[in-house]
């Protein structure tokens, strides 16, 4: 019997492989079963059932025999649904449908009932009868819009929602190149404004902000991962999260007390299933290249510059025409054309990334793994480390370690544990990289260089040493970036969550209770190689002999005494800890089918340390607080949620330090009504209003500012004796406290065709008072105005809207489209801030109060001036007086606001916009047709203004910094001649009334990006599965591809705006998914 068993299983794998089916797996199941019943149920394929029953004669009585079940679950559409439960009714056995629908019930008895159920779908029941194949249609279900969101310390379905909320999954971050998921959440949550202020490599320098600026202190928004406050959002692989929800509101924050005014963001990590289990790679290549790039001039046309300048201010020109014939014959190597962004930077940079997960499980445990590597290095043109002994390129290296498992231990109790680890490496020298970005944009093309070559050593210098232009020391980039040494720093991070829920169904139905704890670990350590270099300055200067001969002078000067110089090795390490306890009960039941009844209890503990510091900062911090949450929903109608946090902050002193932080929220869902039944194109109408208070304990750095503050130290104020003393540096002040944040928003949500067609819009309004601030009206002559104790006086008004418009929807079973657009707008007033008025000679009384946060004042350019802004005549300079230089011609010309007849800082005025976009926007479009797939991604922002100002933008200093953009300046010559002019009469060694802070250097920088587009194709399942694969998709995408900007300055980033910085980077990647 044994034998013939085998033949037929030998016979089996024959046949499975001549109708090349999927062999590796035939193989798998020969290997693994000893029965053809088994190998017919573990293949789980009607077609491998139909070629068993050719051979053997019916194995569907077999299985009828085994009571094996098996079929396919689609939906109303005709597409197969994955991750449908299907159990036998009245016993916990059962299974969930793969990839393509199929699931496969063994031992299943003639009369059972088969129970199929999923998320957003009506349940169904259907007897098995005695049959082997059952095929089921799933339905929307009515209350299809019960989408899970999370929410603070808690899920809810989307339906009952009340509060601002907004959430994006892993496959909309995953879309991104960007090497950090900040960079990749941005412009795709309403609400959320990212600002990138580097393209360096791990320090790209975002900030975050949650409906804009509402205090003029700390404003960034509370950060969870996994419920735990967590800063290391930038370090987290985008694999590895579930999904990111951002809350807005007083309702949705709440709970959240002292840390939730300013918005909250939750991360969310992925778990497994109980699908079968699968392993994940993913491999991506890219390319790096600067969006922005300096345009360096030639150096005959940086000569002819020079000398206009050097003319503008009286003095005698630099260059001869024979100098600059010299230079554009290119015979002379000391009349070079020296393009220092061709030496110093690469065409592109790499970043590589890889990735594998495994996810998987049963009934009992599921689990999840993820393993993630990114190399990223920086375009500059580093020698290799063979030839200096150290390795300065600037690079980042980061692994990513994350193990989430969950176990239900009993009917009763489960558990689970997250560990996740973060290793960064992050190299470069030991000059900043501004620094060199400095450099670059300070060296002219008439300087030799980068190194001096062999044979000069009869002019003073001998080879291999960088050249500087006359005047300017230590700004050869080359030098800086190659011979000042390495920096190599090492972060390491470790979260560690452990939790345990207990259902308490046994007290009463829907009672449950969840205990975590968390300790999360920090350390880095920093090694510094630290060198200097003989370095020379170099200048020409056009010479004649006795005889009259013209002859050029060649001078090289040595910045130091010519030495040798060793590298000298520092190292630095810091630590810290972070705990966190919550204990958390819940309480979630229907009655009746009607009455939806929600609660929630949480007490929680943090404790923590600095990772550095002295003094007070030195101290373990501490926070601890209760929150409650409790909602109702009647018939899915109406719904009411109350929220409220306790907290405890020891920033304030004791009898300050707890407070209450209420908030309610109220929902009408219309579409529900009775009467709404009959407007079919209507699926969701619901209305939202939310109020409340919350809190923010974000000072700033400083701690226990209800204390005085005292300094002891030593003075040898007479010579032979040596003292103490002791001063005070800051009064405390015993009634300072939180911020407080009043919060409105009302929010309203429709959904036509089926949800086909989506809009949400909500407006909201935040008054902040109790903000910390230092008092600006007392006298001086007190003598206490350095150390007057901070007071909680401060007050910002906040308001806007933001609107999101969807359309989603599958044509065909091949072909599916979806466009999303966000729009936001926040705006801020300072209310009050406690600051004197500058006096009725002022056109402008206040700095601060009654402007928007990060608002620029400054002078105001009369572009409707005769010379369209600019000085034109001696007659027009002699006009007006001045409280600083006299202007020259072809200067900017300012508005005279008060009318004094004198240009001063009294004629100050707002220019343009704050620092921080009070609009963005964004449109995203997925396309998916058969097995190929679309994402376009474009993302702006508007009513934002930059100032610029140092080299790359300003041009005056020795030996002066002219670029491209400055060829159009002013002169007597080109406006006579009609000529287009877009920038003032250059300056030569000093700075004049151009370079101050005036409407022509602060500038609307609006922009809109081509932020995404990638584009991917997913191979056909016959031949995944002729692999032994369930999945394989390659793909290209690509991140900052175009840019239109209102920025005048157009060769420096509109988002980044100080000069000089790295600009933000380029992408193009392709990778590989591959899944099995």
């Amino acid at each position: 019997m044994q034998k013939k068993l085998r033949y037929k299983q030998l016979l089996i794998l024959h046949l499975l492989a001549e109708r090349k089916k999927n062999m590796a797996r035939a193989v798998l199941v020969f290997l693994l079963f000893s029965s053809v019943d088994a190998m017919a149920s573990a293949l789980s394929s009607n077609d491998y059932v139909k070629t068993v029953d050719g051979v053997f004669g019916s194995s569907t009585s077999m299985m009828q025999q085994q009571g094996v079940v098996l079929g396919t679950v689609t939906g109303s559409d005709g597409i197969a649904i994955l991750g449908v439960t299907v159990s036998i009714k009245g016993t916990d056995k059962g299974v969930v449908t793969d990839f393509d629908g199929k699931y496969t019930l063994k031992n299943v008895p003639e009369d059972a009932v088969l129970v199929f159920s999923y998320l957003g779908m009506e349940s169904q029941e259907i007897p098995v009868s005695g049959k082997s194949v059952v095929d089921v249609t799933m339905k929307n279900s009515i209350e299809e819009l019960e989408e899970i969101v999370v929410v603070g310390y808690g899920k809810q379905d989307k339906l009952s929602v009340t509060g601002s909320v907004a959430d994006i999954k892993t496959e909309g971050i995953k879309q991104s190149p960007s090497p950090n998921v900040v960079g990749a959440l941005t412009g795709r949550l309403p609400g959320l404004v990212t600002v990138q202020s580097s393209g360096r490599p791990g320090a790209e320098g975002y900030g975050i902000y949650l409906r804009g600026l509402s205090t003029t202190n700390g404003s960034s928004p509370l950060i969870l991962i996994d419920g735990v406050p967590r800063d290391n959002i930038t370090q987290l692989d985008p694999n590895e999260i579930e999904n990111v929800t951002v809350l807005k509101d007083a309702s949705a924050t709440a709970v959240f007390g002292v840390r939730g005014a300013n918005g909250v963001i939750l991360v969310t990590t992925r778990v497994g299933n109980t699908e079968e289990p699968s392993i994940d790679f993913s491999y991506e290549t890219g390319m790096q290249y600067l969006t922005y790039k300096t345009e360096m001039l030639d150096s005959w046309d940086y000569a002819a510059m020079r000398n206009q300048a050097l003319i503008n201010d009286g003095y005698a020109p630099k260059y001869s025409d024979r100098q600059i014939a010299l230079m554009k014959a290119g015979t002379s190597p000391f009349y070079p054309n020296t393009d220092w962004y061709e030496i110093m930077t690469n065409d592109f940079a790499p970043i590589n990334r890889y990735n594998v997960n495994m996810s998987g499980g049963n009934k009992r445990f599921k689990y999840f793994f993820n393993a993630g590597l990114l190399d990223q290095k920086s375009f500059y043109n580093a020698l290799p480390k063979d030839e200096l002994g150290y390795d300065p390129q600037f690079k980042l290296t980061r692994y990513n370690f994350r193990t989430n498992v969950e176990m239900k231990v009993n009917n009763w109790i489960s558990a689970g544990v997250n560990l996740a680890g973060y290793l960064s490496k992050v190299n470069g020298t030991t000059a900043q990289a501004s620094q060199i970005y400095v450099g670059i944009n300070s060296m002219t093309p008439v300087t030799p260089g980068p190194l001096s070559p062999a044979g000069w050593e009869e002019y003073g210098i001998p080879e291999g040493n960088p050249i500087n232009p006359d005047g300017v020391s230590y700004k050869n980039p080359y030098a800086l970036l190659n011979y000042r040494g390495y920096n190599s720093s090492e972060s390491n991070n470790l979260n560690t969550t452990a939790n345990i829920d207990f259902d308490l169904g046994m007290i009463t139905k829907g009672l449950s209770s969840k205990m975590m704890v968390s300790f999360d670990t920090y350390s880095s350590s920093t090694l510094n190689g630290k060198k200097s270099y003989n370095s020379y300055q170099f200048d020409i200067n056009e010479e004649q002999t006795l005889e009259g001969e013209t002859y050029d002078l060649i001078e090289f000067t040595p910045e130091q005494e010519p030495q040798f110089y060793p590298i000298t090795l520092s190292k630095g390490s810091s630590f810290r800890y972070k705990t966190n306890l919550q204990w958390i009960i819940n309480y979630n039941r229907t009655f009746n089918s009607t009455h939806k009844v929600s609660g929630m209890i949480l007490a929680q503990r943090d404790n923590s340390e600095a990772a550095g510091g002295s003094s007070e900062n030195l101290l373990p911090y501490n926070y601890m607080g209760v929150a409650g949450r409790a909602t109702y929903g009647y018939k899915n109608r109406y719904l009411a949620e109350f929220n409220v946090g306790y907290n405890g902050s020891e920033q304030f002193a004791p009898g300050n330090r707890f407070g209450v932080f209420p908030a309610g929220s109220l929902g009408w869902v219309v579409s529900n009504e009775p009467f709404m039944k009959s407007v079919d194109f209507l699926s969701n109408f619901k209305l939202r209003a939310s109020y409340g208070k919350v809190g923010s304990d974000n000072i700033g750095g400083s701690r226990f500012l209800y204390l005085d503050k005292m300094n002891v130290g030593t003075s040898g104020r007479i010579a032979t004796i040596s003292d103490l003393f002791v001063t005070e540096s800051l009064l405390g002040n015993p009634n300072i406290t939180w911020e407080v944040a009043y919060k409105q928003n009302y929010g309203i949500n429709l959904g036509f065709f089926k949800n086909s067609l989506t809009l949400a819009v909500d407006a909201f309004k935040e008054r902040r008072e109790n903000i910390l601030i230092t008092r600006q009206t007392v006298p001086e002559v007190t003598g206490l105005s350095t150390i007057y104790p901070k007071a909680n006086l401060g007050i910002v008004e906040n308001k806007g809207f933001e609107v999101e418009l969807g359309y989603s929807k599958q044509f065909t079973k091949d072909f599916s489209m979806g466009i999303r657009n966000t729009f936001s707008y926040a705006k801020n007033k300072n209310v009050f801030a406690d600051e004197a008025s500058q006096g009725d000679d002022y056109y402008l009384q206040y700095r601060k109060q009654g402007l928007s946060i990060g608002q620029y004042t400054g002078k105001i350019v009369d572009w409707d001036s005769p010379g369209n802004g600019y000085y034109i005549s001696l007659e027009e300079i002699d006009e007006t007086t001045y409280s600083g230089a006299k202007p020259r011609l072809g200067d900017l010309k300012y508005l005279d606001l008060n009318g004094d007849g004198n240009i001063g800082p009294e004629d100050n005025d707002v220019i343009g916009y704050p620092t921080v976009p009070q609009v963005s926007y964004s449109s995203i479009l997925n396309i998916a047709y058969k097995g190929f797939d679309l994402s376009l991604m474009f993302q702006g922002a508007a009513q934002v203004t930059k100032n610029f100002t140092a080299s790359g933008v300003w041009e005056y200093g020795d030996p002066g910094y002219y670029f491209e953009y400055q060829q159009n300046h002013w002169t007597q010559e080109r406006w006579e001649n009609g000529e287009t002019i877009s920038y003032p009469a250059l300056a030569s060694f000093k700075r004049n009334n151009n370079h101050t802070i005036n409407s022509f250097f602060t500038t609307d920088v609006s922009y809109l990006r081509l932020k995404n587009v990638e584009i991917g194709f997913t191979f056909p399942k016959s031949l995944c599965e002729n692999l032994g694969l369930q999945k394989i998709r390659i793909y290209t995408n690509g991140s900052n591809l175009a840019t239109w900007t209102k920025n005048r300055f157009s060769h420096l980033d509109p988002e980044i705006g100080r000069s000089p910085l790295i600009p933000i980077t380029q992408i193009f990647n392709f990778g590989v998914n591959v899944k099995i």
